[in-house]
């Protein structure tokens, strides 16, 4: 029903108001038109398009699909404007606002924005109408292909940095990546980054966690240059080039790219220092990757050919695999909970009351509380940070790491020294001091399965 009022809107809006009038750009080649049009929802988006001033036919046309995030169109400005000088016209518009979040978004409807936006640019003096494509950068990579299968009149695709495996999945490679850049090995390496994003998803704080891009790509019938930079440590180039040429296969799509960037990033920029040269991806200052520009250019120009035509470079040398996601992730929070409450209500328990007969009791339950709330707080800061506040790094485990580390030992240490002497003493404990001691027994022994999950008593 969402989509079927999505595509009404579309049909009956999507054309939206006139344009204002042109406005030079600074370097006088190149000329940009203000326009606003109806996405989904009724939503009024705001866009430019920026064309080559000197024009002697009709040319091919591209609306630039968002990556991740807030969107502004400035930060495709350099795309845009790149490809107008290369004789493409463009396309750039603000993404919603409305609808879309850390905790809210749709690819459904952001297909269908990219499909308002196209329709625009079909109507653009000195555009080729049926010459009109999709180009989508990361997010956009799930994005473009996704609004393609539902109208004829795209006339092609262009991803780049496309991400073959779900949200999910490639958030989990990436955060490892990240990670092991900033120089960490170890036990947190194995353990934090599957289980953390588990975590987010099952929260409800990842939307579109479990997308899965395989259907659109097996219905997609418009050529499509999908490309992936080598040094892409965002999204796993070789799995999901992969995934790519098998979809499209299923597909019987006559006409398909997969092509590589030997020496570019996750979103054709060229890449230095591995793919994390630069931090903020999605507004990138620097030079796009050898050959990216004249990739696109050549093949769009090469679609006036109407010969089927598939062809593959080789995939990229990808060091690890994703992994697929835990499906128990309420189990991962709902211990979290359940282990802070049995150290917490031991020592509430015990507040006013004497020298508790079982000394290292006390220890263990403080410890414990300590790891755990320690641990949670950690995650939750990695997670909200992308892994810049992992901290300094000591034989390949961040500082905050080895803490925890530290005391879950101590605490299983704890846990077995309260055993021997609650043992020893056992004929002088009773009533609420036996119950108390009795849950924090079970909070210990659930503790240690837990600390050997979240890696914190491995190396």
């Amino acid at each position: 029903m969402k989509q079927l009022l999505a595509l009404t809107v579309l049909v009956f809006g999507a054309m939206g108001g006139p344009p204002v009038p042109a406005v030079a750009s600074p370097t006088d080649d190149l000329v940009t038109t203000e326009v606003s049009f109806t996405g989904s929802g009724g939503v009024i988006l705001h866009g430019s398009v920026v064309a080559p001033v000197v024009r002697n036919e009709p040319l091919p046309a591209m609306v630039l699909v968002h990556g991740g995030g807030a969107g502004p169109r400035a930060w495709l400005r350099q795309e845009a404007e790149t490809f107008a000088r290369a004789g493409m016209v463009t396309l750039i518009y603000d993404k919603r606002t409305d609808g879309y979040s850390l905790v809210e978004r749709s690819f459904s409807q952001l297909a269908q924005d990219a499909l308002a936006a196209h329709e625009v640019l079909r109507g653009q003096a000195g555009v080729d109408p049926a010459r009109v494509g999709l180009w989508g950068v990361s997010e956009g990579g799930w994005v473009a292909p996704l609004a393609a299968t539902r109208s004829e009149r795209v006339a092609f695709v262009v991803t780049v940095g496309a991400s073959g495996v779900a949200p999910a999945r490639q958030e989990a490679w990436a955060k490892a990546n990240r990670l092991r850049a900033a120089g960490v090995a170890g036990s947190m390496l194995r353990a934090y980054p599957v289980t953390a994003v588990a975590l987010l998803t099952g929260a409800g704080l990842f939307p579109e966690s479990e997308y899965d891009p395989i259907p659109p790509l097996t219905r997609l019938r418009q050529p499509i240059l999908a490309i992936w930079g080598a040094h892409d440590e965002l999204s796993p180039p070789a799995e999901s080039m992969a995934i790519f040429d098998q979809a499209l296969i299923q597909a019987r799509n006559a006409r398909f790219s997969l092509r590589v960037l030997p020496d570019g990033d996750h979103a054709g920029y060229l890449a230095t220092d591995g793919g994390f040269a630069v931090q903020n991806w999605i507004t990138p200052e620097g030079q796009f990757a050898t050959g990216y520009v004249g990739l696109i250019q050549s093949w769009v120009r090469g679609l006036a050919d109407p010969a089927a035509s598939v062809d593959r470079d080789a995939r990229p040398e990808q060091a690890t695999t994703s992994a697929a996601l835990p499906s128990h992730w309420y189990a991962h929070l709902g211990v979290f909970l359940l282990l802070f409450a049995g150290f917490a209500t031991y020592l509430l328990l015990g507040i006013g009351r004497r020298r508790p007969v079982v000394g290292p009791a006390r220890w263990l339950a403080v410890g414990g509380a300590v790891v755990v709330s320690g641990l949670f707080a950690y995650v939750a800061a990695l997670l909200m940070s992308s892994e810049q506040a992992a901290g300094p790094v000591v034989l390949g485990r961040p500082v905050v790491w080895l803490v925890l580390q530290l005391m879950a030992v101590l605490v299983v240490g704890a846990g077995i020294a309260t055993a021997v002497v609650w043992w020893r003493v056992r004929a002088e404990i009773g009533g609420l001091a036996r119950v108390r001691l009795g849950l924090l027994g079970g909070t210990a022994a659930a503790f240690v399965p837990w600390a050997l999950g979240w890696g914190l008593l491995l190396p």
